[in-house]
Order: C-alpha cells, then structure tokens, then sequence
C-alpha cells in the first residue's frame, strides 16, 4: 500500500475540519472534491437533491391531484424484487392516507417482468383512469399506447435504462433520461417513489407553483454588482449577474430588468441595496422589493444583524463549495431552510418513508455516493426503529430488530428473504406484510411464515440448480474465450436465474447469463462486471427478444424457443465488439494502515462517518503490521473457521478468520506476530456486544 504524502493528508483534513484516519480513506479512494465529499460528511436531508429538478414532476404531481379531487381509480403496478415491492407498498400507503382510490398488483406466477396488454385491459375493465408504474414502466411503450387508448393516463416511476421507444406517458420520473433534468441517475424506484412522494406533500404548500426571484447587489469597483436567481417550486430555475456603472448606459435597458419584471422580488436588507439601486436607476425604475430578513430573524434568532457574508463564513457552503460561495447562494439557502421550518412535515414525513427506500438501495445495488448515502444513512436509523408492524416482525425474526443495523444487514439478511417472495412467484405476499399496520397480530405472524418459508425453498432450489448449472458454465467459459458465459438447463425454476447468473459472475469473473424455460419461451437473466453493460449486450438482440430490459449491471430477457440457437450464434458475432476490462490478477485493497496508537475502539468513529458502505463504496480494509496471535481456536461444524486473539496496540481483539483452518501451524502460529488485513465489525450476541476484527489476509511480517 503506497503512502500517502503526510502534508497532503494533513492539508486535505484541515480544511474539511475531518480526523486524520477519515480523510486519509478518502484520499485513497480518491474522493476529495468538494461536491464529492458533501455527501460524505453532511447528515442534513436539506443536502438532497429537489425532486422538481425532474422537468416532468410537476406533471405526475397535478395529475395525482386531478385523480384525487375527481375520485378517480388508481392502479400502482411494480416490479417483483426488493425494490419494486418497497416502491408499490410505499407509494399505496401513501397515497390512501392522502385519500385516493388505490389498488395494487405485481407480476405473479410465471407472468412476465413488466405492463402486459392483461393487466391495461383488466384496469380499463373497472372503469381506471390513472396508472402508475414503480421500478418498471420505461420500456412499455406499447403497452401505455394502449392504456391511452382505453382512456387510461399513466405516469412511469422508473430507473432502469430506456430504450429507443420512449413511452408517451402523462409524465415520466426517471433519472436516466437524457432529458430528465435530475443531477443523479442512480436512485432506485423505492428512492423516486420517495421523492414523488415529497414534491405531492410540497403541492400542499404555499411554495407550489410559486415563482419569485432571489435579489442581492453590493458595491463592486466603481460599479454595482447585481446577483440574481429565479425560483419555482424552491429551485433555481435561472441565474443572471449584472455588472453596471453608474451613470454608463442605460440600465433599465440591460438583461436584469427584464430578468426581474414579472415577479415579486426577494432581498435580505433591503434598504442598502434600494440606495445602490437609485444610483443605478435612479427614479426611472420602480423599485418594489420585499425584505425577507424581518421574517428570518423572526425564524432564526441566532441570524439576527448578520450579513449574508458572515452567514457564508463556516457554512455547508462555503465548506463543499469548489469555489468561493456567493451572497445570493447564501440566500438561497436561507429561504430552502425557511421553507422546512415552515412546513416541519415536508422533512419528517420524507425521513418517515426512508426505511424502506434504504433496503431498495442496498438490495437493488444502488450506487453508495451522492446522495444515496444520506438516504441510506436516515433510512437506516429509521429502519432500526420502523413503526410498520410487518416490518418490525421480518426483522425481529432476523435479530436485527432495536440495533444499529447496516447495508450488510439488508444485503445478506433483510433482502434475501423479501426477494424470495417474487422468486418463488408470490411478492403479494410481501407487500402484504408491509402493508399489515391494520391487521392482526396473528395475521402478520401468518405471513411472515409464508415469506420465510419461500426463503427457505429458493435456497433449496439454488443449491440443487447450482450442481447442474456450474458444470455447463465451464464449458460455455471456455467456448467464448473466457470472456462470457451462457448456461441454458429447462429444469432450473425461473425465480433463480438471476441468483444463478449473480454468482457464475463471481465465480468466473466474467459476465454470466442463466436461462430456464417457461411454458413455450425461454427467460433469461444476466449479470455483468469488469465494465461489461448488460442492457448494451442485450440491446444487440431485440429483434430476437419478446421482452428484455434492465441496468449496466444486470438485465433480463425472454425469447421463443426456436430463437436460442440464433441468439448463441450471434453472441459470438457480438462479444468482440462489448468492452471487458482486462481481467488482471486480484490485488488485496487497503484502505488504512492503522497506527498503534489508534488501534482501539475509536476506530469504530471512522467506520460510522464513512458509513454506509456498499455498492462504488465498499466497505473499509484495515491493516496492522506487528499483532502477536495470543491465541487459536476451531469453529463450525467441521472446524474450519478459525478465531483468533490478537494483541494489537493497546489492547487484545477477537478476530474471526473463515475458512483459514488449513493455516494454523504455518502462517497463523500462536505466540507469533503477523501482519494483518482486516473489516471492523460489532458483534450481536444475546444481550451483549463487542467489537471484533474480521480478518481477511495475514503474512508473515518476514514476507514483506
């Protein structure tokens, strides 16, 4: 691990007020620049992103308002894994308490991914006019032109790659739109359910649909800077500064007038900025301005008699700003935090729906930056404590329930089990669960068995398919250059392909695809790494697919059976021309060389301000040269777990080692120093808990 340069490191702490460890991980995952670094180091929700920073949000919100204020019929279809039955389940609670007509409905069964003709015409059938798609909807364009002609408006909630054929949908919230507006394309559907859900309750503000413009001028050399920023929907919409000198010109005849006509205008302190306008305009202009710093102090008594600039001096701005903040940004942000005083339930009621878009983020492999991290990190504080009464049940059942839980909770405990439900064909059953405040306690406890028992049959099913498939996944190695696989086998259950193709990837390192058949076609699913993008490959066949869609990362399809031997001859024509990183031997990264000193359970701060980990963001490797193993023992069944004692710095830690039995008495010796690579974790035992070291590399100190 090479050093870091200690004045860099130094430097780079100062002037982001961070601990020397902290700001060392960050340097060597290369995150310095301020934008970056805001959602690392900034808890405040206020942090996010506006959800009318989508052009089309504004459309979604009205039409829901009509569907309410007329008594219409809403349909909410999602998808079957985590993320879509977080997103149906949320967004129907939701929008019963805020008093529509809403019913729900996944694919269930063998029923495809994705609107089918069925469910359009179902809906139209009982006289529905509004549907909303969740985690789903961007590739239906057929099946939303048929909606509307049935008199059905639709409004897509999605974030899975569109393709050529955009729907012609009432309005369409997807971040990766070329033409989406949002800063952000890797929110999930649960994320965006969230934010539709924040831009309806904002509709029932006094800030809907209101524009204004931001004002401030301040003497420049011999002229007078004008700085302003329009405003709809608490967003910035336009910007313009104005350099004029009195007496030069005419003014009135500049940009900012027109830039200003039309709308009320907003300034802090108002009377030294009307003197500097009269030298501008004089009396040819009339000026109206509405000082807002009355109202401010009245909201933030600690604001009282200071200036913008002084305001600016030690704020969130100025802090992640990769330039000089200006006065009128710092406005900005006095009348977004006014708005949340204001309207406290905008932000509570957002923090209030987190627990769920938290376990869609991690169990649908969301990336762990931007402001994914802070939603992550309120969701699961909020998930640690969740009032939904099926929710609390699930994880009770996985003793995770009343404790700090973490992305790797939701990644290995939380999400397979919820997933399992849409696998095993029955997601009802899980949105049931999310749904049950208002059932018994004995009903909930019902469909919890229901749900952990279908988790038991996927695993069951993965372990048997899993023999049958990694022999053919050798052979179809090899058949394509060691670049990529493909394994068909008709016995394997649909609901696993996926599972199946995930660890294949791993295991070869290569992209993988598993296909199973289903009644007269075949459906498939696809995983890729190394910089492989599995809708680009799957993009190359939609003249053979009846349906395919999906992420860079992962994407499914279906095709007639007649159709495989066509698709296999053309993978071959098609893979030279897919980009697949080089595949280099595995180099162990180590994010921190932990010093004596600071091995000690302070090191748990740094794991909790550079929490969540996850997905572009895994979890953090420490290493420490010189620990003494005190002692060994054997763990597991067949005693192949290792659980060592190990004098590191001040103290002694328990350290487990998997699968590493095959190590005592060469590399781990009792009474000998090593060098050690490991995680920091607490462990959960009973009513106790302690810190304990996860090791994942040991050498001998004499190997370097």
């Amino acid at each position: 691990m090479p050093r870091l340069p200690k004045e860099a490191v130094d430097d780079f702490c100062q002037r982001f007020q961070i601990d020397p460890l902290v700001g060392a991980v960050l340097l060597r995952r290369n995150i310095e620049k301020p934008e970056e670094l805001r959602f690392f180091l900034d808890e405040d929700l206020k942090s996010t992103h506006s959800p009318f920073l989508f052009m089309e949000m504004e459309d979604a919100v009205d039409r829901v308002l009509q569907a309410r204020a007329e008594g219409e019929k809403v349909l909410i279809f999602g998808d079957r894994d985590v993320d879509g039955i977080t997103s149906t389940a949320l967004l129907t609670q939701r929008l019963r308490d805020f008093g529509l007509d809403v019913k729900w409905q996944l694919p269930m069964g063998d029923e495809s991914y994705g609107l089918t003709e069925e469910v359009i015409t179902g809906f139209a059938g009982e006289d529905g006019s509004l549907l909303i798609t969740v985690d789903c909807g961007i590739t239906s364009a057929r099946e939303i032109d048929l909606a509307r002609d049935l008199g059905i408006d639709t409004i897509v909630i999605d974030h899975h790659n569109p393709q050529d054929d955009i729907p012609m949908a009432v309005a369409l919230i997807n971040p990766k739109l070329d033409d989406a507006g949002y800063p952000f394309d890797g929110l999930c559907g649960a994320a965006l359910v969230a934010k539709f859900l924040w831009a309806l309750r904002f509709s029932q503000t006094s800030f809907y649909k209101q524009t204004f413009t931001l004002l401030n001028v301040r003497p420049g050399n011999e002229s007078v800077i004008f700085e302003a920023i329009k405003m709809e929907n608490m967003v910035e919409v336009d910007r313009l500064t104005e350099n004029i000198v009195p007496g030069i010109g005419k003014p009135e005849q500049s940009r900012l007038v027109d830039f200003l006509v039309g709308h009320e205008i907003l300034v802090y302190d108002a009377k030294p900025q009307e003197r500097l306008m009269r030298q501008v305009f004089g009396d040819r202009v009339d000026i109206s301005l509405t000082d807002i710093a009355p109202e401010i102090a009245k909201t933030f008594p600690s604001l009282q008699g200071r200036s913008l600039m002084r305001m600016l001096q030690g704020s969130r701005l100025a802090r992640f700003s990769h330039r000089p903040p200006l006065e009128i940004e710092a406005l900005m942000q006095l009348m977004v935090s006014f708005m949340y005083h204001a309207y406290p339930a905008l932000f509570e009621e957002y923090k209030r729906d987190l627990d769920l878009v938290a376990l869609g983020l991690v169990a649908d492999m969301m990336p762990m930056r931007d402001e994914n991290r802070i939603l992550v990190r309120h969701g699961l504080e909020s998930l640690s404590t969740t009032p939904r009464q099926g929710l609390r049940e699930l994880l009770q059942y996985t003793k995770v329930y009343g404790k700090p839980i973490s992305s790797k909770d939701i990644g290995w405990k939380i999400g397979p089990i919820i997933n399992s439900t849409g696998r095993m064909g029955r997601p009802d059953r899980a949105v049931e669960l999310l749904l049950s405040d208002n059932r018994s306690s004995q009903e909930v406890t019902q469909l919890l068995r229901e749900v952990v028992s279908m988790n038991a049959e996927r695993k069951e099913l993965g372990s048997a398919a899993w023999q049958k498939v990694y022999p053919l996944a050798k052979e179809s190695f090899e058949q394509f250059g060691r670049r990529f696989l493909i394994v068909r086998d008709d016995s394997v259950h649909r609901g696993i392909t996926g599972i199946l193709a995930g660890r294949l990837c791993r295991e070869f390192n290569a992209p993988a695809a598993v296909v199973a058949q289903l009644d007269t076609r075949l459906v498939g699913s696809i995983r890729s790494m190394r910089g492989f993008r599995a809708t680009e490959f799957l993009s190359r066949f939609e003249d053979l697919f009846e349906t395919w869609g999906g992420h860079d990362a992962a994407g499914g399809f279906s095709l007639g059976i007649d159709s495989y031997s066509v698709f296999l001859q053309r993978i071959t024509e098609v893979l030279p021309f897919m980009h697949l990183d080089e595949q280099t031997e595995e180099v162990l990264a180590v994010d921190l060389m932990v010093p004596p000193v600071r091995m000690d359970e302070g090191l748990e701060a740094v794991e909790k301000i550079l929490a969540p980990h996850g997905q572009e963001f895994p979890r953090l490797t420490y290493s420490f040269h010189g620990a003494r193993i005190e002692d060994i023992q054997f763990l597991g069944k067949t005693q192949e777990h290792v659980k060592l004692t190990l004098q590191m710095g001040p103290r002694k830690w328990p350290a487990l080692y998997w699968n590493a039995s095959d190590l005592v008495g060469s590399v781990l010796q009792k009474n000998a120093v090593a060098d050690v690579a490991f995680h920091l974790e607490r462990n959960y035992y009973g009513q106790s808990q302690n810190l304990q070291l996860q090791i994942v590399d040991v050498k001998n100190p004499d190997a370097r």
